[in-house]
């Protein structure tokens, strides 16, 4: 896929086609970490990208917390 740079200010930017932006999970104000390898640009998403599983592995027992919002109903509440 082909892109071409349009000035913006002094620097030079581009569009990420919509079609890999959705591959990516790409948003507006993400943030990303450009470099260069050898003769070619190298660009990576610096934003953490967070999973269940990962988030469910990090829970101890030192972490873990009481079980809260337990008390009687106070209003209308659905039961």
């Amino acid at each position: 896929m082909k892109a071409k740079t349009v000035k913006i200010g002094n620097n030079l930017a581009f569009m990420i086609p919509q079609s890999i932006a959705a591959k990516c999970r790409l948003e507006e104000n993400d943030s990303f970490d450009f470099s260069l390898r050898k003769d070619e640009i190298v660009i990576r998403s610096i934003n953490k990208r967070y999973n269940l599983s990962d988030l469910l592995a990090g829970i101890t027992q030192e972490n873990l917390h009481e079980e809260v919002g337990r008390d009687e109903p106070v209003g209308k509440e659905i039961l």
